[in-house]
């Protein structure tokens, strides 16, 4: 088990993220389908062309939406969901993936809309200053930024046979 530490966050996920690289977009409770229409909807309502998603994990945000004909770049600080986000992504031209971290990303261009997603905001929570600030570095004038967030303590995955996280607190 991993107990999350607010201080340490991206060090205590690290270990864990590696083990479950493979598996995540399986044991992750969540309606991806309606999910990313919701998404769409919301971009297309703005006029996104261009996202970055910050934290993306294994990059299913991204794939799905660069599917629906959005120009999509993932980042991560897991080189392991990096990996597989790129496997996965194989074909898709649209969609890019690089290791990077969204407090300090800097990127060529700006684009139209930027996701934070899962368990990314908790973790930008611990400094939320510095992540705003970057996103408002990484986003064109009048982009979107969406962002879902799960109540700290809530979040325990049982479905590779052993719970992952015995708990998670932000003080």
């Amino acid at each position: 088990m991993c107990r999350v530490e607010p201080s340490r966050v991206e060090d205590s996920l690290r270990p864990l993220y590696r083990e479950l690289a493979e598996f995540y977009e399986k044991i992750e409770e969540r309606d991806y389908e309606a999910e990313i229409s919701l998404i769409d909807k919301i971009l297309r309502r703005h006029r996104v062309k261009s996202l970055i998603d910050l934290g993306c994990g294994t990059g299913l945000h991204v794939r799905e939406l660069a599917r629906r004909g959005y120009n999509g770049l993932g980042i991560d600080i897991s080189p392991a969901m990096i990996r597989i986000a790129k496997r996965r992504a194989q074909g898709l031209k649209n969609a890019r993936f690089i290791t990077a971290d969204y407090y300090s990303y800097r990127p060529a261009s700006r684009f139209d809309g930027a996701l934070c997603l899962n368990w990314s905001i908790p973790v930008a929570l611990r400094d939320v200053d510095r992540f705003f600030s970057n996103v408002s570095r990484l986003l064109k004038e009048g982009g979107v930024l969406i962002i879902d967030y799960e109540k700290p303590g809530d979040i325990v995955w049982s479905d590779v046979g052993r719970p992952i996280i015995d708990s998670w607190s932000f003080k």
